[in-house]
């Protein structure tokens, strides 16, 4: 009797083992786990400047142009008319070689701007921020420079004469576009901080 079972049950399990082998039942999609991960990683990681900072970086190179051209024609009133003025005006800012100077970072500077605006690279904007702090530092060296170099001069008791006058007339421009410069660097720094917490945000 239980041998009869036996064949039974095996002749019954023999076709559903094959219907099994045929018909698979299908199994569930695996889930995809680079799917779940964030999509900050999967995207490229860009700063989105402001357009007015291609625009900044422009007047920075201007700037930097305007103090080069200043500066040579202080040497040439320095250097044609060196008795006159040395006696009674001392050129510091000339002599310093602010002018030089000013225009060398102003020009990196506006450079930088431009190319982070355009690039969307936060290594190149990190740069930019660091170029426009040397840059505003200068600024604030040079407006020390004029202010204590018109100070003395107009301190002496002395006859101001037209070369003299002319030296300190470009010495005032250098003073005026050394404050123009140091508020294009404090505006680029404070676009390129606020580029960076926003990103940070969308993070």
């Amino acid at each position: 009797m239980t041998e009869g079972r036996m064949k039974f049950t095996t002749e019954e399990a023999a076709p559903v083992q094959m219907y099994n082998l045929q018909n698979p039942e299908p199994r569930a999609p695996r889930e995809d786990k680079r799917s779940s991960r964030p999509t900050h990683y999967m995207t490229s990681f860009h700063i989105v400047l402001e357009k007015e900072t291609r625009m900044l970086g422009a007047a920075q190179v201007m700037v930097g142009l305007i103090h080069c051209a200043l500066g040579y024609f202080w040497i040439q009133l320095y250097i044609r008319e060196f008795d006159s003025i040395s006696i009674d005006y001392l050129p510091i800012t000339l002599l310093s070689g602010y002018p030089f100077w000013a225009f060398l970072f102003f020009v990196i500077s506006g450079i930088f701007a431009i190319e982070a605006e355009k690039t969307s690279s936060p290594k190149l904007l990190k740069y930019t921020i660091r170029v426009n702090t040397h840059s505003s530092v200068l600024a604030i060296i040079g407006l020390f420079l004029i202010g204590l170099e018109i100070i003395l001069s107009l301190m002496k008791q002395v006859k101001i004469v037209w070369i003299q006058r002319s030296g300190m007339m470009l010495s005032v421009y250098l003073w005026l576009f050394s404050i123009l410069e140091l508020f294009l660097a404090i505006t680029v720094i404070g676009l390129g901080n606020q580029a960076f917490y926003h990103t940070s945000n969308l993070i």
